[in-house]
């Protein structure tokens, strides 16, 4: 009898263990590209005066000369969207990554908090030196981090001035960065990151 429970309790286990496998999602997100991309912010949800960017680079927004975030994180899914008021700013760069497993989206937040924590970078096209600390945010979804980064521009000696806002909420990361010349209202970009935050809630 003893015998017979030993051989099959291999079994059990093996069942047990597909049981499980089967139901762990991993806590993250099985979203594709096309659900991000559906998920981004239009037009509508925005302020007025803003618009699509059609012919923005991505390389504008790279805070810290951080790598892009779908090579600083290779994700399984993701979408971006640029916007505009005119040709000299404000500027806004919206990014959505998912992860199949949170524990890969935990790991990648903290990637970009690392690469954020540069405190000053020089943008090698324009010669411009920024400086950046973390600032103060609500806290949305999972985790929150949030930085204030300026520099003393070479356009009439503007100052120009953005906020990076990163958010993890389970599989899904959401990054805003909102550039402006002079003063930055930092409602404006908590006002657009909330709003991108609850389209981002619903992938």
């Amino acid at each position: 009898m003893i015998l017979k429970w030993l051989i099959g309790l291999p079994c059990l286990l093996l069942v047990l263990v597909l049981v499980l496998v089967a139901c762990d999602t991993g806590g993250g997100s099985d979203a594709s590209d096309e659900d991000l991309t559906g998920a981004l912010l239009t037009v509508e949800d925005m302020p007025s005066r803003w618009s699509i960017d059609e012919e923005g680079s991505s390389d504008t927004t790279q805070v810290c000369n951080a790598p892009p975030l779908g090579e600083l994180i290779d994700p399984d899914a993701e979408a971006e969207r640029r916007f505009t008021t005119g040709e000299t700013g404000p500027l806004l760069t919206q990014h959505l990554v998912a992860l199949e497993y949170e524990d890969d989206a935990m790991n990648g937040i903290d990637r970009i908090r690392e690469a954020f924590d540069c405190g000053e970078w020089t943008d090698s096209e324009t010669d411009t030196t920024w400086t950046i600390a973390e600032t103060a945010f609500p806290e949305l979804g999972d985790e929150t981090a949030a930085y204030r980064f300026s520099t003393t521009g070479t356009d009439n000696d503007i100052s120009t001035n953005g906020n990076a806002i990163v958010i993890r909420d389970g599989g899904v990361i959401l990054l805003v960065v909102h550039v402006a010349p002079g003063e930055i209202d930092a409602s404006v970009t908590e006002e657009i990151t909330r709003t991108a935050f609850d389209k981002a809630e619903d992938v």
